[in-house]
């Protein structure tokens, strides 16, 4: 669902997914919450958390929600926008 590069201060930096169910547990974590809503009007806040709780679930990342967001510079990207655009002509 949200494809975050995660580039901690210390360490190697690493691609997490976070899916339905980080996704599904993030929405259930506080009212007002919904993937549609941040696909509307994404904030940071929303990506961090996010974020956190796929790398948290996949054990790539052990310290807490506020380590992570001090220690770690967060990219959301798009598999799709990665991939060479066909329309464009090759370099």
């Amino acid at each position: 669902m949200f494809n975050f590069r995660v580039v901690p201060d210390s360490g190697e930096p690493f691609s997490v997914v976070a899916g339905s169910r980080d996704v599904l547990a993030w929405e259930k974590a506080g009212p007002g919450r919904s993937v549609g809503a941040v696909l509307a009007a994404p904030t940071l806040t929303a990506f961090y958390q996010l974020a956190y709780a796929a790398a948290s679930r996949q054990r790539l990342f052990t310290g807490t929600q506020a380590e992570f967001e001090a220690t770690c510079e967060l990219t959301r990207f798009d598999e799709a926008a990665d991939a060479a655009d066909p329309t464009q002509p090759a370099p």
